[in-house]
């Protein structure tokens, strides 16, 4: 007979198997994740394949700015969270650092920031935001920003937005900072936010689907009525470029800005992607959780389904919860990995 004592470790869940009858210690293991990882586009999302990013739970990635084929990627990895980079659009990936190696990791964000004197990282955690000036290899925990998670996060330009959730209301917002070290709440509520129009600017989203959203441009705020209840939203709400919303079920587009809107899709939508603005490819590629990867090439209008199981490419939970474009025709998508006992 065996019995089993369940408790964490570094936030995990973890537990200890012992001989019920003598005692001793027959193993350790902990619920982490396995298999899963990025794969790869280099035609505009037509085909695929696996990148050497595997075995990790991607939480994110995003695009190096001014750096076509290049991002990074933030990932649990066993107990430590790890961020890594790649430089030929997905295909080969490097670790480069590992943002709060002791206590809970699970990061909830990441974002790039391009500023005068280089590029700074930015990854949100229940513990806080993390910054990074050296590329991702050292970082350390901004101690300016209100305490509590930064749950979500986007870069509007050389702008860094964090959304924190707090257990005080007069805590929690949307919150804008140039230098990092200066911050100001911007929106009074915990938002989801989603980059648009080339990283220029975002909208934030309520958490738990609403048809009001908000366009942020640096500090500027203005308010956008949407046709369902959306929780993310790519593309750019320039008048005459495709703007998409998706609320888990249906993916609406419009032409006009967000002015008018029409479903174009009916799909488990857990993630939007759209070339960039002024590449004239007007590919938009829209996954979901074990429903595959869809691609337009006519700016969200019509679609078909170009990865019908992920799990064909790359192993994993079926759940594609990040596309991003690194250039005209690089796509990176993150498959969700497994969780399970694994022995320390």
């Amino acid at each position: 007979m065996t019995l089993a004592v369940i408790g964490s470790i570094q936030g995990m869940p973890a537990k200890v198997e012992f001989d019920a009858v003598t005692g001793k210690r027959l193993g350790a293991s902990v619920y982490t994740f396995s298999h899963g990882g990025a794969i790869c586009s280099a035609d505009a999302g037509q085909t695929w394949q696996a990148s050497n990013l595997t075995g990790r739970q991607i939480q994110q990635v995003v695009a190096a700015p001014g750096q076509s084929g290049s991002a990074y990627a933030v990932a649990m990895a066993g107990l430590q969270t790890k961020i890594s980079r790649t430089s030929d659009g997905g295909r080969t990936w490097q670790d480069v650092g590992s943002p709060l190696a002791d206590g809970v990791p699970f990061p909830t964000g990441l974002a790039a920031i391009p500023q005068a004197d280089g590029l700074v990282l930015a990854v949100g955690m229940s513990s806080g935001l993390w910054l990074s000036r050296d590329d991702g290899v050292t970082w350390a925990r901004s101690t300016s920003l209100s305490t509590g998670s930064a749950l979500w996060l986007a870069a509007t330009g050389s702008v860094l937005l964090a959304s924190v959730a707090s257990t005080s209301s007069a805590m929690a917002g949307v919150y804008a900072s140039s230098d990092f070290r200066h911050w100001q709440r911007l929106l009074p509520e915990t938002y989801r936010l989603s980059t648009i129009a080339n990283g220029q600017a975002a909208v934030a989203l309520s958490t738990s689907g609403g048809t009001t959203a908000h366009v942020i441009r640096g500090t500027a705020v203005t308010q956008l009525a949407l046709p369902i209840p959306a929780l993310r939203a790519a593309g750019t709400d320039v008048a005459g470029q495709p703007f998409l919303v998706g609320d888990g079920q249906d993916v609406a587009l419009s032409n006009d800005g967000g002015t008018s809107w029409k479903t174009t899709l009916r799909t488990n939508s857990a993630s939007i992607a759209v070339a960039p603005s002024g590449s004239g490819s007007g590919v938009v590629l829209v996954s979901g959780f074990r429903t595959g990867i869809f691609r337009s090439a006519d700016a969200g209008r019509t679609w078909r389904q170009v990865v019908p199981d992920v799990s064909a490419i790359l192993t994993g939970s079926n759940e594609v919860s990040s596309l991003t474009f690194l250039g005209p025709q690089e796509v990176v998508a993150a498959q969700g990995a497994f969780q399970m006992w694994q022995p320390l």
